[in-house]
């Protein structure tokens, strides 16, 4: 593997993330306000669980945002990970990216992972 190939996994990486967290927080935003526009009438009303509609309502976006948020961690970190040859452990992320790029061995196992 080449060490340009490390550079832009690293950098797409840090990329995903930034609009990853932007877009989560615009969701958290978008829950906030939701939850002002909500009728005042669901605010007295009982519905499930001892709770008013709009209590639920805020609690299901909450959720939402939730799953959206381990969701795409998951699918980012997939996405952009890079594996050892030798051991199969992650070298993104972190000290192991740094060091994989400046050594050009895995932080794990010691194995010569960049070609030059």
């Amino acid at each position: 593997m080449k060490k340009d190939i490390i550079i832009a996994k690293q950098c797409g990486l840090q990329r995903a993330f930034f609009w990853y967290l932007v877009a989560v927080m615009a969701a958290g935003l978008l829950v906030v306000a939701l939850s002002f526009i909500l009728p005042d009438s669901w605010k007295e009303e009982v519905s499930c669980f001892g709770m008013s509609r709009h209590q639920v309502a805020v609690n299901v976006m909450i959720a939402s945002i939730m799953v959206i948020v381990f969701g795409g961690v998951f699918i980012i970190g997939r996405r952009y990970d890079l594996k050892c040859p030798k051991c199969g452990r992650s070298i993104q992320g972190g000290f192991y990216s740094g060091l994989a790029i400046t050594t050009g061995k895995c932080g794990h196992c010691g194995e010569t992972i960049v070609e030059e």
